[in-house]
C-alpha cells in the first residue's frame, strides 16, 4: 500500500492498535519509506482468522488515510481486486473504467482482472 510520507508512522500505529484486537496477530511492517510504500506482513500465530477479517482491519485501518492506496509499486493482482474496489470512490472507478475501455475496447487486456 501506499501513504503520504507524513502517514506513515501513524497508519502503522493505527494497524497495530487495530490489530490488537485479533489475538496473536502480529504487525510485520517493511517498506520503503523515501516513497511511502509499505509492506505489510501480518503474522497469525494464534486461533484461525478468516483471512477477510484481518484485511478488512487493513484496509479499515487504511480509509482513515486520505490519499492512500491499496497497492503501491506491485500493482492490484486479483489478490487485491476486491480491496480496490472497496477503497475507490465511484467517480475513479468510473475513470478506470473509461480509460480501460479506451485503450482496450475489446477487452482482450487482462479480461475480467483488476477491473473485473
Amino acid at each position: 500500500m501506499s501513504l503520504k510520507l507524513a502517514d506513515l508512522d501513524h497508519y502503522v500505529q493505527a494497524l497495530q492498535a487495530d490489530c490488537a484486537g485479533l489475538e496473536g496477530v502480529s504487525v510485520l511492517v517493511l517498506g520503503h519509506v523515501g516513497d511511502g510504500n509499505l509492506h505489510l506482513s501480518l503474522m497469525l500465530e494464534g486461533p484461525d482468522h478468516p483471512r477477510d477479517a484481518v484485511d478488512a482491519v487493513v484496509y479499515n485501518t487504511l480509509r482513515r488515510f486520505e490519499g492512500s492506496s491499496v497497492s503501491a509499486e506491485h500493482g492490484i493482482g486479483l489478490e487485491k481486486r476486491a480491496a480496490l474496489k472497496a477503497a475507490q470512490p465511484a467517480p475513479v472507478r468510473a475513470a478506470m473504467l473509461a480509460l480501460k475501455a479506451a485503450y482496450d475496447p475489446g477487452n482482450r487486456l487482462n479480461p475480467g482482472k483488476v477491473l473485473g
